[in-house]
């Protein structure tokens, strides 16, 4: 039996719509994925940074602009943690206060005193699909302060200071001497 030309191209053009159809929930999919996998390693990412600057500010470590503010050391933790993940954390959308242990909670920001708990959380939203909308992330740490606590400006501290500070050693490197302790790393 002979078919007729129209229900041939009838035929190819079913083909054609669900080809189309199937590479645009393909495509879908793949940049869902793409975002996914964006957002997660943004917020290990930013974790690790709330993490290690939560390390720095334990040792009392503030830039000497911030030791005359309302809220003494607490911006520098918060650029130590944009500069180590590269996400803007907003001051509003940061918090650093000292809690019991077991019941974090800020309601003022402050460094604390010495031997005491902190509770440090940053958060922020990234865009997802080609910014129509926004996922938010957090991360937080509680640290407890050194027993010889008290904000001292970074601009002071020479790095053999800073090695012993934070426990470390001289392990050379180029270009100068490179201070290692844990997962901080001083050049």
């Amino acid at each position: 039996m002979v078919e007729s030309g129209g229900s041939l191209r009838r035929e190819k053009g079913g083909v054609l719509i669900e080809s189309l159809l199937g590479i645009l929930v393909f495509l879908t999919a793949i940049l869902f994925g793409t975002d996914l996998i964006r957002i997660a390693y943004n917020a290990a990412l930013l974790k690790s940074a709330v993490i290690r600057a939560g390390r720095w500010a334990e040792l009392g470590l503030a830039e000497s602009s911030d030791l005359s503010t309302t809220e003494p050391g607490v911006n520098s933790v918060r650029k130590k943690v944009i500069q180590l993940s590269n996400i803007n954390v907003s001051h509003d959308d940061f918090s650093m206060c000292e809690v019991e242990k077991a019941a974090p909670d800020c309601s003022t920001n402050t460094r604390g005193d010495a031997m005491r708990w902190m509770y440090i959380s940053a958060k922020t939203s990234l865009p997802v699909f080609f910014g129509y909308t926004r996922i938010p992330i957090s991360a937080a740490t509680v640290i407890q302060n050194e027993p010889g606590f008290k904000l001292t400006p970074i601009e002071q501290v020479s790095q053999t200071e800073l090695a012993v500070k934070i426990g470390g050693d001289n392990k050379g490197g180029k270009g100068g001497n490179k201070f290692t302790g844990g997962m901080v790393e001083i050049y």
